[in-house]
């Protein structure tokens, strides 16, 4: 219908438009999808879809259709594409609703700043063990003076060093997801309590595997419990899965927490979407 907010899968990505409601939509494009000369123009419904299927993207609260014609025919012309700020979800976003989004730019740069902060957090955790403690290097005396040094911090030992140092990289990963998923008005129902649903799952992933990670130190080694060798030998059963000793245990744990806020909180906001979702009749199906 006129004014919709039009989207379509083209595998890799999905491409968006405005319906003008006469067979027509605007959108971002270039001669052989060339995007160094993009340009938003108008192209019949068949050359935007490609012979693929289109649904509408429905909104809790949006502008009149007419206004969302009117502000897509005032860009007709212009240029200045660009993939990471100026797209065409952008453009199809702040037609409807007067603020541009792309949810794909911002699901990406979630997943990739939790991978990221897991491989430095893994990465660094070697410079950090080595140099914090007041045994210096990697081997397990040096290694369990830094995870006591940390954990004194917070008044504990080695085990809530081991929490301490898994929780700064989870935190960041929970902020990741979180701003990927952060509430917006213009939103259904159904995605802002996915998103709040999202928002808990990276929570519980971000401050939860921690305490996960020190009951699996607990349990894994040839000495169970979390005195010195307990600990120890836990670290080194988890490094040796990992091709490494202590040090390569202690790198898994402290990426582990990143890692599993961007992935349980991607997985919960999915489930709670699958579980709210209307059915829908194609070709035009309501995106979630």
């Amino acid at each position: 219908m006129r004014g919709d907010h039009l989207v379509v899968d083209r595998g890799l990505y999905r491409h968006h438009g405005v319906d003008l409601g006469n067979g027509t939509v605007i959108h971002f494009a270039g001669p052989g999808n060339d995007k160094r000369i993009t340009s938003i123009r108008v192209d019949a419904f068949e050359d935007f879809a490609r012979g693929a299927a289109a649904w509408v993207r429905v909104y809790g609260r949006r502008l009149d259709p007419e206004e969302t014609v009117r502000r897509a025919q005032s860009l007709v012309g212009a240029t200045g594409y660009h993939l990471i700020s100026k797209n065409c979800e952008h453009l199809a976003s702040w037609c409807v609703t007067g603020a541009p989004e792309s949810r794909q730019v911002e699901r990406v740069c979630a997943a990739t700043g939790t991978a990221a902060v897991a491989a430095l957090a893994s990465v660094g955790s070697a410079d950090v063990l080595a140099t914090i403690g007041s045994v210096g290097g990697v081997s397990g005396p040096g290694v369990m003076s830094a995870l006591a040094t940390v954990g004194h911090l917070a008044g504990g030992g080695a085990a809530r060093g081991l929490y301490l140092l898994g929780l700064a990289p989870g935190l960041l990963g929970m902020v990741a997801v979180w701003y990927a998923t952060r509430d917006r008005t213009c939103l259904t129902d159904e995605e802002r309590r996915a998103r709040v649903a999202a928002r808990y799952g990276a929570g519980v992933g971000g401050i939860g595997t921690g305490f996960a990670a020190v009951a699996l130190v607990s349990s894994t080694g040839a000495v169970s419990g979390l005195g010195g060798a307990g600990i120890t030998s836990g670290l080194a059963a988890i490094g040796s899965s990992a091709g490494g000793g202590m040090v390569a245990g202690t790198s898994v744990l402290v990426a582990a927490p990143a890692l599993v806020a961007g992935v349980l909180g991607w997985l919960v906001y999915r489930l709670a979407l699958r579980w709210m979702r209307a059915p829908v009749s194609p070709p035009l199906a309501i995106e979630t």
